[in-house]
């Protein structure tokens, strides 16, 4: 028999079992798990007295301590027998891989132990850790209702995971693949509420994802009012900052999580006329990378997605400056209009979309991912370029230094 039919036995193993948990069926179980211990036991037992005999057969009658017999319905009766002679059988499919054989039954004795010591219900055990990877992963979406957040939220729900997105609206009907739920970052209690809401469906949470937050239209950075700066603030990085102190806790009970920070390449580069949103964007990567070194030793590890210009309905949301000067007039509306350029050849969310996933599912994940071409030739020439090269090709790229002529119409940076 091959290698790979051996590990696609065990992996059928594990899934029975893990079926006959989710129906809760506790007293089945329990008989499961003392079949596929006693077979489990038998194959130490050869491999310690006949280490060369192993894959001769084991006379599955011959245990000096029978299992203890329990009442029961015929149904559950019937059920854990067919359980236990399926195990029987895989179990002797893999007599002949001895070391394999003898992982499989150290793995059935945590199992078991945690089961007899009446632990398997507490949480972060060891128990409770191997019964939840049997069971999707359970992710959580902010700012959901379009563009990056949605595309990120399908895709996850196509990879498998149990996903929860939010917008301030909540549900608003159609064919999505994921749950929709209220939520406002900017505030506390309903950051508070969305979280509990999810724990209550769930049990945990494995992944969030903080992508909500809005943009301020092309502007001077003295054409910001104090009320406006905070405003931007409030959403792009401390509402991220809720979700986060709202999340963790559960997290590091659980011993294991992901985060995942929707960032941008204004996260490392400058925008003239977009000081407002690269100032939120630089705060959220240097806050992801800090916070990843503090809670990377309790399992649970933080990255920053950083796109560079996307097609999204952002620019609907776009926040006009609230003191607009005439000394601006001109240098604002070409950059907007560079904006507007660039933006007809911008790429899809669906390539943040499996960025993001690639961030949540790397067994090593970096600090940071860059999200298309774009931003990866961006990063490329932030980290290799002289600083001044950068600087003269951004300044010729966004035409600071000729002014094209006023228009009206505005889009958003990136």
């Amino acid at each position: 028999m091959g290698r790979r039919e051996v590990f696609r036995n065990v992996v059928v193993e594990r899934e029975v079992f893990g079926q006959f948990l989710r129906l809760g069926a506790d007293r089945m179980a329990d008989r499961f798990l003392d079949q596929s211990l006693l077979g489990a036991e038998l194959t130490v037992q050869a491999a310690v007295c006949h280490p060369g005999r192993l894959g001769e057969g084991v006379d599955t009658d011959a245990s000096d301590a029978p299992l203890p017999q329990e009442e029961g319905g015929g149904i559950e009766n019937a059920l854990a027998i067919l359980g236990g002679l399926f195990l029987g059988n895989a179990h002797g499919l893999v007599l002949g891989h001895w070391p394999l054989t003898i992982i499989i039954t150290i793995v059935m004795y945590i199992i078991s132990y945690d089961r007899n010591q009446n632990i398997l219900r507490g949480p972060g055990r060891i128990g409770d850790q191997l019964m939840t990877k049997l069971k999707p992963k359970v992710a959580l979406v902010t700012g959901a209702s379009s563009g990056i957040g949605e595309a990120t939220a399908a895709r996850l729900a196509q990879a498998g995971y149990e996903v929860y997105g939010t917008s301030r609206r909540g549900a608003q009907g159609g064919n999505q693949s994921f749950a929709m739920l209220a939520l406002d970052v900017t505030r506390d209690e309903s950051v508070e509420a969305a979280v509990s809401e999810v724990m209550q469906r769930e049990g945990r949470i494995d992944l969030l994802v903080n992508n909500a937050g809005f943009g301020v239209a092309p502007a001077g950075a003295e054409e910001s009012s104090i009320e406006q700066a905070r405003a931007i603030f409030e959403t792009n990085f401390f509402g991220l900052v809720r979700m986060t102190r709202a999340v963790v806790p559960h997290m590091r009970r659980q011993g294991d999580g992901r985060i995942v920070n929707i960032g941008s390449v204004l996260g490392f580069l400058p925008m003239p006329y977009g000081a407002l949103y690269a100032a939120t964007k630089h705060a959220v990567a240097g806050y992801s990378e800090s916070l990843d070194h503090e809670l990377r030793t309790r399992g649970i590890r933080v990255a920053v997605v950083e796109p560079a210009y996307t097609k999204t309905p952002f620019d609907a949301n776009l926040m006009e400056p609230d003191a607009k000067l005439d000394a601006y007039d001109k240098a604002r509306t070409g950059v907007a209009r560079r904006v507007i350029e660039v933006m007809a050849t911008a790429e899809q969310p669906g390539v943040v979309a499996e960025t993001v996933l690639e961030a949540a599912s790397a067994a090593r994940p970096k600090l940071r991912y860059s999200a298309g071409k774009l931003a990866k030739r961006l990063r490329f020439l932030r980290r290799y370029a002289p600083a001044n090269l950068v600087d003269a090709g951004l300044r010729k790229d966004l035409r600071l230094d000729t002014p094209a002529p006023a228009t009206t119409r505005t889009a958003r940076a990136f």
